[in-house]
């Protein structure tokens, strides 16, 4: 009987200890912030790469990008005219980071267009490559 009594304690005092935990990190917890939540916001860029024609090079360029803080989806045509798409959270990056990954590739962006998303979609293609597939459609 006696141990029992000495093996119920350590786990009244286990269950304190946790308790104590639950109410300390409570307020760190997302679910006890009655704030509400922002969205996160992603920046899709549309461009034609200039500079290279080099399938390897694109692809190592594609990897660097895909590699790069914050970006979420990224992808160049290696075929002309080299469109690429890139979808990135604008809290952690921005398109002059991307540009910087092109530069170290002696390759550029131009006919940039911009555009807000609130989530990453699941299939990325360039909008140009779309505009051409629609053409060829007709």
């Amino acid at each position: 009987m006696h141990y029992i009594r000495h093996h119920k304690q350590p786990s009244n005092l286990l269950s304190l200890i946790v308790l104590g935990l639950v109410l300390v990190l409570a307020p760190a917890c997302p679910a006890a912030d009655k704030r509400p939540a922002e969205a996160t916001t992603y920046l899709r860029v549309d461009f034609e790469l200039k500079g290279s024609q080099c399938p390897a090079c694109i692809r190592r360029l594609v990897k660097k990008i895909r590699a790069s803080k914050g970006v979420a989806k990224a992808d160049i045509s290696i075929r002309k005219p080299y469109s690429g798409v890139v979808v990135f959270d604008k809290k952690l990056t921005n398109f002059e980071a991307v540009k910087k990954k092109m530069k170290s590739e002696k390759t550029e962006a131009e006919n940039i267009e911009e555009e807000e998303l609130k989530t990453v979609p699941q299939l990325l293609i360039p909008k140009s490559l779309m505009t051409q597939l629609e053409k060829n459609k007709h």
